[in-house]
């Protein structure tokens, strides 16, 4: 194997573009600088938010030494400096009762060179903010500039730092960034909020139930909090809240309520009927009625946002372009990114203007079905008057109401459900039963079914993941979930033809085809999910998709568990067997031609995939018989990176004449004049409803088959994913993956993956 990895180098023919651009990129001149890196070693290890006090305490015990020297700390292990001290440091301080000992060991000198020099500078021009600001990895975020989120969480708003290397220029990528934090408030106003439906909700404390005590409790577990109600307020963490209220919670031998002890000692409580703080000490647990506890300021959230929460946060952070570039603006300003005293001792001088580019507008395709063809505007289309390329027949099913809804109500919904169904080419009869049922009994009656419709209550995830749960792995029986308020939209014609979509693919069937159809091409899709935000559940699971048509409507799925932040997909070799074989089944043919399109990969970890999942795909081919090479094309999908773009709004229709043009670029915004000596572009395929649309990065590892403009290729590829009248942001194996390896969730049994059956795996029922 080879030890260098041999990157496709940019194509030298790109012609210029026509559109107007603005990055979040601010242009760096860097003189010949070298950056000194130490190693941190702190022993015993400290919680991490010390580190940064207790470097500090040891920076300037030893002062002498950093004299006319400036110095960056990631708040981990790493310290750089832009000169080399005397000698490596070492030194004790106190945490608590304990004796820190913290080493700076001299590692190695960078330039800008290498990838650690890189991130040396990244470190280095994050260090002024770091003095005033909250730095969370890349994120400094200032407690200045708060957002309120429901359930007692805020979030402060900041800017994210990352050096880029484009075009044989350094810059810096800006971007808003934001990070969630328990606000700092009494426990009782928690409580009030934790019970709140709607903001200006009043919430009557005393009809609070212990279901909502144990909530808190969860909430403020390992969370630092102090009282309000002595001179000298000690400060602690919580263990836990109880369950009864501080009138019934009795402690000491005498066996005296906290609401008792408080009168007596203090004052008489105003809500004695709330429950108690439980602190842990060495003789037995301590109580404080959380009227009296209120949360420390500056403690970052680290657990799962609820759905509410993240439908705040998304609401609070989805601005667009022309909004979030102002706000940028304004930020970098505020939190002096492009003047400080570190860039002036350090001779870097960073623009004030964000950089200027040109793209290009890629034209749509015509979107084929039966009845003929439709045009996108703006990224969407309409079905009006359309009929899937092929319809599959709907005979055996029926309709589940998991919600307390009435059978009659939603029976008078159904027929318009059947006539849109069948308008559009998919043939529907009527369900076999409209029934109530539990989450008990809900097997009995998928069972034997072609399709199941099941009416939810809400957006419960559990009752969700039981019904997909129970459907896919027990009944391998199609379902299509509705909540309940939904059902009144069947009569809406759009719903309708939306759900008739979904059903349709789900069974097999085509929905719409775009002009893009090669012979002997397989595409492939595959993603690895990690546990998410706070998400302490086990392993991850990765997803790979292959196409089974010509027309990439058909997909074989395969799901596989590893271990928990692992990467790489570990079976690929295996798994690229298996979707081979089914391609020859469903085609009696082996693909020539292989293009393989792998999302959530990070710079880092680029070799990896190059030695590794290359590698696998290669063997695998070699594996299906003797003297088999089809060409791949290996295209690696960025999501997550900070580069934005903003346009010019001109041939933007204004809806708000007062808040003007969004400046979002349209879809079909292609830009491949910012990037590196390699072959990668920045693609907008979709429509921004709301906020900024976040271009994808290709990088194109391996192009054997040299497709003519492969980026015009893409785009069209974003026009067939199948359940939407849109294109999407993304090519849709990497969507089909990223839902493949969402419904594995649901699929999860202990440190094992349950498997569906075979003939669910060759269509795309998790959609």
């Amino acid at each position: 194997m080879a030890t260098n990895m041999q990157l496709m180098q940019r194509p030298k023919n790109i012609q210029p573009g026509n559109v107007p651009l603005t990055a979040n990129l601010l242009e760096l001149k860097v003189p010949s600088l070298t950056l000194h890196h130490y190693a941190v070693l702190i022993e015993p290890v400290i919680a991490r938010r010390l580190n940064p006090i207790v470097v500090s305490a040891i920076i300037q015990r030893h002062a002498q030494q950093f004299d006319q020297i400036s110095y960056g700390y990631d708040g981990n292990t790493i310290l750089v400096t832009s000169k080399q001290l005397q000698g490596d440091i070492v030194d004790v301080e106190k945490v608590g009762s304990t004796d820190v000992t913290i080493k700076f060991e001299y590692k190695n000198a960078h330039t800008l060179d290498d990838p650690t020099g890189m991130q040396c500078l990244e470190i280095m021009l994050r260090s002024y903010q770091a003095r005033t600001f909250f730095v969370d990895g890349r994120k400094c975020v200032s407690a200045g500039d708060r957002s309120h989120v429901t359930g007692g969480i805020e979030l402060w708003n900041g800017v994210t730092q990352r050096v880029k290397f484009f075009n044989g220029r350094l810059f810096l990528n800006v971007d808003v960034a934001f990070t969630p934090f328990y606000e700092s408030m009494m426990l009782t106003d928690v409580l009030v909020k934790m019970c709140q439906r709607r903001r200006d909700e009043h919430v009557d404390l005393r009809r609070v139930d212990a279901g909502k005590f144990r909530a808190l409790g969860k909430f403020l577990k390992s969370v630092r909090l102090t009282t309000v109600h002595r001179k000298n307020n000690p400060k602690f963490k919580c263990v836990d809240v109880t369950d009864k209220g501080a009138c019934d919670t009795l402690f000491g031998d005498d066996n005296v309520s906290v609401a008792e002890y408080f009168a007596k000692q203090y004052r008489p409580l105003q809500h004695p009927y709330l429950p108690c703080v439980v602190v842990k000490k060495k003789d037995g647990n301590i109580f404080f009625p959380i009227e009296v506890v209120k949360i420390l300021e500056g403690q970052k959230y680290t657990k799962k946002l609820s759905d509410f929460q993240t439908a705040d946060v998304i609401r609070l952070s989805a601005r667009p372009a022309a909004e979030r570039f102002n706000c940028l603006e304004n930020r970098i300003r505020s939190m002096h990114v492009t003047s400080n005293d570190v860039l002036t001792n350090i001779n870097v001088q960073v623009s004030d203007r964000f950089y200027e580019c040109l793209g290009k507008r890629l034209s749509p395709p015509d979107v084929l079905f039966a009845s003929g063809s439709v045009q996108p505007s703006r990224g969407s289309w309409n079905l009006r008057n359309q009929k899937v390329v092929r319809g599959v027949a709907v005979v055996r099913w029926a309709v589940l109401v998991l919600a307390d809804e009435s059978v009659s109500f939603v029976n008078r919904q159904i027929p318009n459900l059947v006539k849109i169904c069948n308008d559009m080419g998919v043939r529907m009869a009527n369900p076999l039963e409209v029934r109530k049922v539990t989450l008990e009994n809900i097997e009995e009656h998928i069972k034997g079914k072609e399709l199941v419709m099941v009416i939810l209550q809400d957006k419960s995830s559990f009752v969700y993941q039981e019904v997909k749960r129970i459907a896919d792995l027990n009944c391998s029986v199609v379902t299509q979930c509705v909540r309940k308020q939904n059902v009144e939209k069947f009569r809406d014609g759009s719903f309708c033809g939306n759900i008739a979509l979904k059903i349709n693919t789900k069974l097999g069937g085509v929905n719409f085809t775009v002009d893009i159809a090669q012979d002997e091409l397989i595409v492939f899709g595959a993603d690895v999910t990690h546990p998410g935000f706070g998400d302490l559940s086990c392993n991850s699971i990765a997803a790979v998709v292959s196409s089974l048509d010509k027309h990439f409507s058909r997909y074989h799925t395969s799901l596989r568990m590893q271990p928990k932040r692992q990467d790489i997909v570990e079976d690929l070799k295996n798994i690229t067997v298996d979707h081979l074989k089914r391609f020859r089944t469903c085609t009696t043919k082996v693909p020539r031609k292989i293009i393989f399109f792998r999302d959530g990969i990070g710079d880092s970890l680029m070799q990896n995939v190059y030695f590794r999942e290359i590698e696998a795909i290669r063997e695998a081919c070699a594996t299906l018989h003797e003297g088999y090479k089809p060409k791949l094309t290996f295209v690696v999908v960025q999501k997550r990176h900070s580069v934005r773009f903003k346009g010019d709004g001109r041939d933007e229709i204004v809806k708000d004449k007062r808040r003007g043009p969004t400046c979002n670029p349209m879809p079909g915004t292609l830009i491949d004049s910012v990037g590196t000596e390699y072959n990668d572009f920045y693609m907008i395929s979709h429509f921004a409803l709301q906020g900024t649309p976040c271009p994808i990065k290709y990088h194109v590892l391996v192009d054997e088959n040299n497709i003519p403009n492969f980026p015009l290729y893409i785009y069209n590829m974003c026009h067939v994913f199948t359940r939407a009248t849109k294109s999407v942001s993304v090519v849709p194996p990497i969507y089909y993956a990223h839902l493949a390896a969402a419904r594995a969730k649901c699929y999860v049994n202990g440190d094992r993956l349950d498997e569906t059956e075979e003939r669910l795996k060759d269509v795309l029922y998790y959609l």
